[in-house]
C-alpha cells in the first residue's frame, strides 16, 4: 500500500520534471518555501549596501530592482533556479531566466516603466 504512495510521487515528480517545472512537486515546493524568507533578506541587504554610494564595485542593476519586493524577486529567482537545477542548465542561462522573467514581472505590472 505504503509502495502506491511512493509510486506515485515519484510520477508526479517526473512529471514536473518533465513538463520543466519542477517547482510543482511538493518536495521541491517545500524547498521553494523555506529559501524565499533568506533569500528575500539578502536581496534587501544587498540594496542597501549598493546604495551606499561607498567606493568599490558598482551594482548597475541595483537601481533596476530597487522598487521592487524583495519578496517578489526572491520568488522569481528561486522558482527559476529550482526549476533550472532540475534542468541543469548553465549558470548564465539561469541569470538571463531570472533577469527576463524580472523585467516581464515589472513591464507587465507598470507599462512603459521599463
Amino acid at each position: 500500500m505504503a509502495t502506491l504512495g511512493i509510486d506515485q510521487f515519484r510520477k508526479q515528480a517526473q512529471e514536473a520534471k518533465a513538463a520543466q517545472q519542477a517547482t510543482r512537486s511538493r518536495s521541491v515546493k517545500t524547498v521553494l518555501d523555506v529559501l524565499i524568507e533568506p533569500t528575500a533578506k539578502a536581496i534587501s541587504e544587498f540594496l542597501g549596501r549598493a546604495g551606499t554610494g561607498r567606493a568599490g564595485r558598482r551594482h548597475h542593476a541595483a537601481r533596476l530592482i530597487q522598487d521592487q519586493s524583495p519578496e517578489a524577486l526572491a520568488f522569481i529567482a528561486g522558482t527559476l533556479i529550482l526549476d533550472g537545477i532540475a534542468q541543469m542548465q548553465s549558470l548564465t542561462r539561469l541569470a538571463v531566466r531570472i533577469g527576463a522573467a524580472v523585467v516581464a514581472v515589472w513591464t507587465s505590472w507598470f507599462p512603459g516603466s521599463w
